[in-house]
């Protein structure tokens, strides 16, 4: 009787101190380990989200970028005018601006002035911000905005019409090719209306914070569609 008694009590022993905190500590590891795989995946997420966000505006302006310099035309003819390309530089950050006329105006029946339009593009302080613009890590970021004027036999002077197409946006570097060099600016009414061959853009951004990297800049090499055409025909002419 004795022996059942003292068998039964053995099976009735509970874990020992030492036997739960090792449990306690097991536990609290892969809890800890969980945890850290859990937020690394979920900040990779929320990285992913965000270089989607940003890529989506900067393909959209890529591509009309690119169809706007690439439709220029030459500075002659009725509805034609000079190519303006200024360079301004402020404490080593380039504000460029570029002001043409290109073949890329849609046909509409509210807008049925042709297809050539007035193109400006330039960085503009930040509406979300103050005057100075928006703040980041230290410098003013802008906007970069596109105007568009439609109507070029208007009686009167008409505003053009403004699409900001990127914010965030630190600099503006437009280089222009003349078939031997890159020049940093462009003014056809000194250069006998001269066509550029190829623009290259430079666009840089402000990191939203001191702890982000720098983002790689958006570039673009364009070439002008219409120089493009005219040095063909100059090369067949020659070649007869």
């Amino acid at each position: 009787m004795a022996r059942v008694c003292r068998h039964h009590r053995l099976f009735r022993r509970g874990f020992t101190l030492l036997e739960i905190l090792s449990a306690t500590m097991i536990s609290a590891i892969l809890l800890g380990a969980l945890y850290a795989v859990y937020n690394g995946a979920l900040k990779l997420r929320q990285k992913n989200y965000g270089s989607m966000e940003a890529g989506l505006p900067r393909a959209y302006a890529a591509e009309i970028m690119d169809r706007d310099f690439r439709n220029m035309l030459p500075p002659v003819g009725i509805l034609a005018g000079a190519i303006i390309g200024e360079t301004s530089e402020q404490n080593n950050t380039r504000y460029d601006r570029a002001e043409f006329f290109a073949s890329t105006g849609a046909v509409t029946d509210k807008e049925p002035w042709g297809d050539i339009q007035k193109v400006e593009y330039y960085l503009a302080d930040s509406e979300e911000g103050d005057t100075e613009g928006d703040e980041k890590n230290g410098k003013p970021s802008k906007d970069l905005v596109r105007a568009v004027t439609r109507n070029l036999l208007a009686s009167t002077t008409e505003g053009p019409i403004e699409t900001r197409l990127l914010k965030g946006v630190r600099s503006l570097t437009i280089a222009y090719y003349d078939g031997a060099v890159w020049q940093d600016s462009w003014d056809s009414t000194t250069l006998d209306n001269a066509l550029p061959k190829a623009v290259n853009i430079s666009i840089e951004f402000a990191p939203e914070s001191e702890k982000e990297e720098t983002e790689a800049p958006l570039e673009l090499l364009i070439e002008i569609a219409a120089s493009a055409v005219s040095s063909q025909s100059g090369t067949n002419v020659s070649s007869r």
